[in-house]
């Protein structure tokens, strides 16, 4: 019988749908009276599942896309052109591996564009104008 008034004082279902093992529980959610935050247990009753602390709290949002990929790097520019009377040596300065620093590979070497683009081969800026002659 006080189940039968329990029902009755809860009114028509008007919660969404829900179901429990436990005896005498309602067939919807809803957070009736005797719900409270403290009690045990309480929210595996359909009757307090509708209650604001039975319910999950709402997912953390998620995280922002990542950045769009950084552009590719420009091109490299071309070597520069170059011209030697040395058979088989390049057409472009660059930096080969038999170009060394010691006088008589630079006198032998630094004429070939194979060897142009090595540091010890590039000649030094020429040194500063003089200054204009006072007036």
């Amino acid at each position: 019988m006080a189940f039968l008034a329990l029902l009755v004082a809860a009114g028509a279902p008007s919660g969404r749908p829900c179901s429990s093992s436990i005896f005498g529980d309602f067939s919807y959610e809803t957070c009736a009276s005797f719900c409270k935050p403290n009690k045990h247990g309480v929210c595996g009753w359909c009757k307090c599942r509708a209650c604001s602390y039975c319910t999950p709290p709402p997912p953390p949002p998620l995280p922002p896309p990542p950045p769009p990929p950084l552009p590719p790097p420009p091109p490299s520019p071309p070597p520069a052109e170059c011209t030697s009377t040395h058979t088989g040596d390049f057409q472009h300065v660059g930096c080969s591996a038999f170009c060394t620093r010691s006088s008589k590979s630079m006198r032998e070497h630094c004429d070939w564009c194979k060897c142009r683009g090595c540091p010890h081969c590039i000649p030094p800026p020429p040194p500063p104008a003089p200054p204009p002659p006072p007036p």
